[in-house]
């Protein structure tokens, strides 16, 4: 599983990591890797927060919904559906398998075509690598540090 793939829980787990771990990578590359951890997590929490705007479909013909209607409950089934299994402390489910579970759970209100062009916008706007950019980024910083004594404890 490439690390693009993995769920977002798995980022914010620094608690393998030992003082001695701590000591060994000295204070700049500590600082990379919890700023980093705060990075990922707070960008995972608005992603399961703040409910993408349901792409509303010409011709929708859900009868008498209107298109804020429909934003309601695909917010509604956005929050109910994807940000609990996202973030889900102990069995997280990757972008890709929480996504999948928003596109076939149920979403009473929502008409199929309008959530499938909701989610094929996500998809297409890259929403959940912004998370590999953030660690590349850090990765990047990382590298910076070569040939410095803390490296070499490394």
């Amino acid at each position: 599983m490439d690390q693009a793939s993995l769920p977002c829980a798995s980022w914010a787990d620094l608690s393998t990591i030992t003082a001695d771990d701590y000591i060994i990578m000295g204070p700049q590359v500590t600082h990379i890797l919890t700023t980093t951890q705060a990075a990922v997590y707070r960008h995972c929490l608005l992603i399961a927060l703040n409910p993408y705007r349901l792409v509303h479909q010409i011709g929708c013909n859900s009868p008498g919904l209107d298109y804020s209607v429909c934003q309601n409950k695909w917010s509604s089934g956005w929050k109910q559906n994807f940000a609990p299994l996202y973030l889900h402390p102990d069995i997280p489910l990757t972008p890709e398998e929480a996504l999948r579970k928003l596109a076939f759970g149920p979403m009473p209100g929502v008409t199929p075509d309008c959530r499938n062009a909701a989610i094929q916008r996500i998809t297409e706007m890259k929403v959940f690598k912004k998370e590999h950019e953030i660690i590349r980024k850090a990765v990047g910083m990382i590298k910076t540090l070569e040939g410095t004594k803390w490296y070499q404890k490394l």
